[in-house]
């Protein structure tokens, strides 16, 4: 589980969709509630790494770090 894991994180990395949805679709048969909790850390891990920021799970990224969302109603920006 671990090396499809560290699979997935290079793929994003590289942004490679197509094999990010095809190691997905596999983690997915197989992954249970703690291989997801690592999946999700390392990919955490890996975009602080690169960028140096904290992703913002309530808000989509959006080029500039500026989200055309952010002066809607709708949503509410935490951080």
């Amino acid at each position: 589980m671990r090396e499809t894991v560290e699979a997935i994180v290079r793929a994003v990395g590289a942004g490679d969709d197509v094999l990010i949805g095809r190691l997905l679709n596999r983690f997915t048969q197989v992954a249970d509630f703690d291989a997801l909790v690592h999946l999700r850390t390392r990919l955490y891990t890996a975009l602080r790494a690169t960028t140096g920021t904290r992703p913002n799970g309530t808000i989509p990224a959006a080029p500039g770090g500026r989200s055309s969302l952010r002066g809607s109603s709708r949503v509410r920006v935490f951080g």
